[in-house]
């Protein structure tokens, strides 16, 4: 996805990984997870969302949570740039 911030384009990619593996973070068994990579031109952001072995694997819910996760260090204008690129991206 591609998202003009400042006249600059940013990319933001997604990557599943469905490896279960134990967290010694969260302790606890993780299903999965989605990583948020927003690369722009002065700044480059990572955002990770977890699926715990009881959730229900949602691929959009990941890119959600793992994106708000990213953009959490920017301005509320910023975000919502970026949100209303999502929406975009997925029809809505």
């Amino acid at each position: 996805m591609k998202v003009m911030i400042n006249n600059e384009e940013c990319i933001v990619k997604w990557q599943h990984n469905s490896k279960k593996h134990f967290s010694t973070r969260l302790h606890k068994e993780i299903a999965g997870e989605t990583e948020c990579t927003i690369r722009c031109p002065k700044i480059n952001l990572n955002g990770k969302a977890f699926c715990l072995m009881d959730d229900q694997y949602n691929k959009n819910i990941g890119r959600k949570r793992s994106m708000a996760k990213a953009l959490e260090v920017l301005d509320k204008s910023v975000r919502k740039t970026f949100w209303d690129a999502y929406q975009v991206e997925i029809g809505i």
